[in-house]
């Protein structure tokens, strides 16, 4: 069911709700248009790639470069919404640095969904009422936006200073930003910045909906999925990151993607 559907000869935004009614598999863009950015806030959604089957998060946007297509599948039981946004390749100019690498479906993932959500709602609100302006330029306006916040996600020292953040919490991401490989456990971080586990756990849970220890596993977890991508063997991967054992690694990488590290890098190597 569509919320919105609004669409020019460039660009074409459209907002919708799956119901546990529709059991069959979605192919992403759905219009003739070459690049799309997906981002589903809720509900369980599964990517089907040459790789297999994957989760993916709420707090992940996908990116689907030229000549390609995402086939998602919706979870048994779940209602999902999806926003997604896709455009012509003239509008790769202004970020194409971005995603000029990217030539497969990509899982982006961004560690605050609250601005994530924001950014997706705020461009549907000025497509749906400010009809005089052009719709190539908002979509143009907003992805320089969406890219600008992505790339910041995806440094390795996140900076993001919100204002709903207190300054211990900005302090905390940015010692885990910078040490994440080399910590040895979530004591290790309140001991390092003198507050107690308690309180480190809270402002996790009152401000990024997470746990400080799946925070901190997040952060190898993709460190590892870039490497492996890059080359690299899982084997020599998961110490690299920053994981006790190659057993606890498998399980958190399996569970997290949804394939096994081995066979995303014997998938990378056979494309070479």
């Amino acid at each position: 069911m569509y919320i919105s559907n609004v669409k020019d000869e460039n660009a074409m935004f459209y907002h919708e709700y799956v119901d546990k009614s529709k059991i069959t598999i979605d192919c992403y863009p759905k219009g003739t248009k070459t690049c799309a950015f997906l981002f589903s806030p809720k509900g369980k959604l599964f990517l089907h790639t040459s790789q297999g089957k994957q989760v993916v998060s709420n707090n992940e946007v996908l990116f689907i470069p030229s000549n390609t297509f995402a086939k998602l599948e919706r979870g048994e039981g779940e209602e999902c919404e999806i926003f997604c946004v896709c455009f012509s390749e003239e509008l790769l100019v202004s970020f194409n640095d971005f995603v000029k690498e990217i030539k497969e479906v990509k899982c982006i993932y961004c560690f605050d969904k609250k601005e994530l959500l924001s950014l997706f709602e705020r461009m549907e609100f000025y497509l749906l009422n400010l009809q005089e302006e052009n719709i190539t330029d908002v979509v143009q306006t907003f992805l320089k936006e969406l890219v600008l916040f992505l790339k910041v996600s995806q440094s390795s020292l996140v900076l993001y200073q919100d204002k709903e953040y207190p300054p211990i919490l900005v302090e905390v991401l940015s010692y885990i930003n910078k040490n994440f490989c080399t910590i040895k456990n979530v004591s290790e971080i309140s001991s390092t910045l003198y507050i107690s586990y308690s309180y480190l756990v809270k402002l996790f849970k009152n401000y990024l909906k997470t746990t400080p220890k799946k925070y901190l596993t997040e952060q190898r977890l993709l460190l590892a999925q870039k490497l492996i991508e890059e080359g690299r063997k899982p084997t020599s991967v998961f110490e690299v990151c920053g994981f006790e054992s190659y057993s606890i690694f498998y399980r958190c990488y399996f569970s997290r993607f949804g394939y096994s590290p081995s066979k995303q890098f014997f998938q990378k190597t056979k494309k070479r």
